[in-house]
């Protein structure tokens, strides 16, 4: 098993005074991680899947600790579809940001209840905006 450590960190200078903030987590009991570069076309391609065997690009259910889906390209943006059982969401990443998860669950509704039904992401898919962007992708389980 391995430690996973994560650092986000936020620098800004606003009217001559430093501001920001530094969080550093340790994520221990790593036993499997995916890295990958991947182009991500107009048409949607699916980045990762989450079940009950891990294989490939597929995750076992409830053992993510930690994910990372970075933009690399410099002019376009990429969406993301996260989709679970009978619900999905949707992200956009704009060109050098990233999307983070610390964990593989969710819930989506719109009907604007305030009732929160959590259930595991089942996929993550892409899609570019107008040309093919590549995607750096981390996770940790």
């Amino acid at each position: 098993m391995a430690t996973l450590t994560v650092t986000i960190k936020e620098e800004v200078v606003l009217n001559g005074n430093d501001h920001g903030a530094e969080n550093t987590i340790d994520i221990t009991g790593v036993t499997n991680m995916f890295e990958r570069v991947i182009d991500c076309t107009v048409t949607e391609v699916s980045l990762m899947s989450f079940g009950s065997a891990a294989t490939g690009d597929t995750f076992v259910d409830d053992t993510v600790k930690y994910l990372r889906i970075t933009n690399l390209d410099d002019t376009n943006f990429v969406t993301l579809r996260i989709l679970g059982p009978s619900k999905e969401y949707f992200v956009v990443i704009e060109p050098k940001n990233s999307y983070v998860l610390f964990n593989d669950d969710m819930d989506a509704n719109a009907t604007g209840s305030q009732a929160v039904s959590i259930s595991f992401i089942d996929e993550i898919k892409g899609a570019a905006d107008t040309a093919t962007c590549q995607l750096s992708i981390f996770a940790a389980a």
